[in-house]
């Protein structure tokens, strides 16, 4: 169970740090999403932190939750693998529901893919999942990435190839972690690469999904019968 605080932010001192202020206390925190996330982390944004106990951590605590004017959004990049697990399992996602098994962490080509779903009752073929991380929301869109990712680029080319060549269905599912959007978009701007790689793979047939969660700290909750749009 986590022991959440709010907190102020005061800088972010690398990818993965930052440093808050609790009370009259400085600290320095884990931050679990390596983006920018420039319209949350910033000084003088109250924060939610997780001041748990945790064995050998070199941190105070992990940065979980951030405010955005009227809203929490989660700031946890390890949130949708470990939610979108769960929802697969139980065959709630209707583009996915036919797959009994799902395998997660699975190798191909070059990369670690998020999800290998296997055993369709309708005989569909084995589907590969990479799954990306949205906080970033502007007038109602859910852009990625907020930082250039090489790693997104190359994920996106291993998902086309292995449905050009060999014989897998793949899809791309964004699970924004703010409930405010209504469409989701990559963010050209910030990366042209993603971009043009997302149109390359969905014109190859790679499926592009999204859906929004409702934030309530602790809890973030998947709306899994609201699926977004995904315009490339």
């Amino acid at each position: 169970m986590s022991t959440l605080v709010p907190a102020v932010f005061l800088q972010r001192l690398h990818r993965f740090g930052a440093q808050v202020r609790v009370g009259d206390r400085e600290l320095y925190v884990h931050v679990p999403d390596p983006g920018r996330l420039l319209e949350l982390l910033y000084p003088g944004n109250t924060v939610l932190v997780d001041l748990s106990p945790r064995p050998g951590g070199r941190t105070a605590g992990r940065v979980l939750f951030a405010w955005a004017g009227e809203r929490w959004v989660s700031v946890d990049a390890q949130v949708p693998t470990r939610v979108l697990a769960r929802l697969l399992k139980e065959r709630r996602l209707a583009p996915f529901a036919s797959y009994t098994v799902v395998q997660p962490e699975v190798t191909y080509g070059e990369s670690r893919l998020d999800f290998l779903l296997r055993d369709s009752v309708d005989g569909a073929p084995d589907c590969l999942v990479e799954v990306k991380s949205v906080t970033l929301v502007q007038e109602g869109v859910g852009l990625f990435p907020d930082a250039p990712t090489t790693r997104g680029v190359r994920h996106l080319r291993e998902l086309r190839r292995a449905v050009a060549e060999d014989g897998y269905r793949a899809a791309v599912i964004f699970l924004v972690q703010r409930e405010d959007v209504r469409v989701v978009r990559p963010f050209e701007a910030n990366d042209p690469a993603f971009a043009a790689a997302l149109r390359e793979a969905a014109r190859a047939g790679v499926g592009l999904h999204a859906y929004r969660c409702r934030v309530d700290p602790p809890r973030v909750e998947v709306l899994a019968d609201d699926p977004l749009p995904v315009e490339w």
